[in-house]
């Protein structure tokens, strides 16, 4: 390659991206402002404790025994769920009366005899009436029963078989009581490996530790998408296709093209992200070295992408519209808006096989710094993808000039 063509290709697109200080500052500013706007926003939904306004919930208990008691402690004794949701334990006519009235979000219907059932083994249902003008509050009043229903539904299998084997060998009565109201205690709480109806399972990540801190980082690369595809539909726009086969025919190597052209992206989104990155350091007091680095990484892979893009399509409308495709699918499915724990299993999976996931956690293992003591998956997969992202841009650039 000729380091002339590249070095004059270069200064060209350098001096395409620099010549209009109102462009580069619209490029710089406008992601910001957007997606601190959006940020913002988040920021003040974070604020809230809760999204759902807390409601009223009637308990109607016709069966009162130690047993039914019992599952109410249990339903109503969690300080998180409290916070939601107030109980009344009242008679039929009056829950009727506050359902109909608006006042409460649904009522809970123990019958008579449901502890006794519960015992033998008889299917007795709890009726569950919700509020059809509170939908929200109403599937998370099925959601709590069925947690119930399935907490109730295992403990009594084991209540029953401790139960069977007395009766078989004739305790006396009074015995298998007593040891029955010992075992749904025993079991409803013990058995199961926890002490209530909910059980909290904590995955160590930075969204539950702060998660203003990882909106920060996850922004962070979000942004270096949008410089890069900005950067990129400058460029773009600086030599048409014209003259880009003109240039390919005079002997100019898709090579010394492609080559300018990066390096020219790269400086560009390199520089913008070094205008946030530096405070990020400072508040966040991250690892100014590996932050850096992990910052070039993102930026290459990013520049080659749409560096890519450009390649395959070389209509201005059309890539300025894959473009803005690829970015809102990879801010959705890597896990920029939400984490992807939050995701349904399929599309979770699909977040796996996304450049953008696998950046956010490149940089999310920087933060915690566990990148450098073993070289880590999605660091593989980044360098990966930016050797991908070259060769095919190097292979379908080669075309154009195959076929002039």
């Amino acid at each position: 390659m000729s380091l002339g063509n590249f070095t004059i290709f270069l200064s060209f697109y350098v001096k395409a991206l620099f010549s209009s200080k109102k462009v580069i500052f619209a490029i710089i500013l406008i992601p910001i402002l957007f997606i601190s706007g959006i940020g913002l926003i988040g920021s003040q939904l974070f604020q809230q404790e809760s999204r759902v306004q807390p409601f009223q919930v009637a308990i109607v208990n016709e069966d009162p025994t130690f047993e039914t008691k019992m599952v109410i402690k249990q339903l109503t004794d969690n300080d998180h769920l409290n916070q939601l949701m107030e109980t009344i334990q009242t008679n039929q006519t009056l829950a009727d009366e506050l359902l109909n009235q608006n006042e409460i979000a649904g009522v809970i219907y123990i019958p008579k005899g449901f502890s006794g059932n519960v015992a033998h083994g008889e299917n007795t249902p709890v009726q569950v009436v919700g509020n059809q003008r509170r939908p929200l509050q109403s599937q998370l009043i099925h959601y709590l029963l069925k947690s119930a229903a399935d907490l109730t539904s295992a403990a009594q299998s084991g209540i029953n078989t401790v139960n069977d084997f007395m009766v078989e060998n004739d305790f006396p009565k009074d015995v298998r009581k007593k040891e029955l109201r010992k075992n749904i205690v025993t079991y409803a709480l013990h058995v199961l490996g926890r002490g209530q109806v909910f059980e909290e399972v904590k995955k160590a990540s930075l969204f539950q530790e702060d998660i203003l801190q990882y909106y920060a980082i996850s922004f962070f690369i979000l942004l270096l998408m949008i410089w890069g595809f900005c950067g990129q539909l400058l460029l773009s726009s600086r030599i048409n296709q014209s003259v880009s086969l003109r240039l390919l025919s005079y002997g100019i190597t898709p090579i010394q093209i492609i080559a300018a052209k990066f390096v020219a992206l790269f400086l560009l989104v390199m520089g913008c992200s070094l205008i946030i990155g530096i405070p990020m350091i400072i508040w966040m007091e991250l690892p100014p070295w590996s932050f850096v680095f992990g910052s070039i990484l993102i930026s290459l892979v990013f520049s080659l992408l749409f560096l890519m893009l450009e390649s395959l399509f070389q209509r201005e409308k059309v890539f300025l519209l894959m473009g803005v495709i690829f970015i809102l699918v990879g801010a959705i499915v890597g896990g920029h808006l939400i984490p992807t724990v939050y995701y349904p299993s399929w599309l979770e999976q699909m977040s796996s096989y996304s450049v953008n996931a696998w950046a956010l956690t490149f940089m999310l293992e920087i933060f915690h710094g566990e990148w450098s003591s073993s070289l880590s998956h999605s660091f593989k997969l980044l360098l990966l993808s930016s050797c991908g992202f070259l060769f095919i841009s190097i292979l379908l650039n080669a075309r154009k000039r195959r076929f002039l």
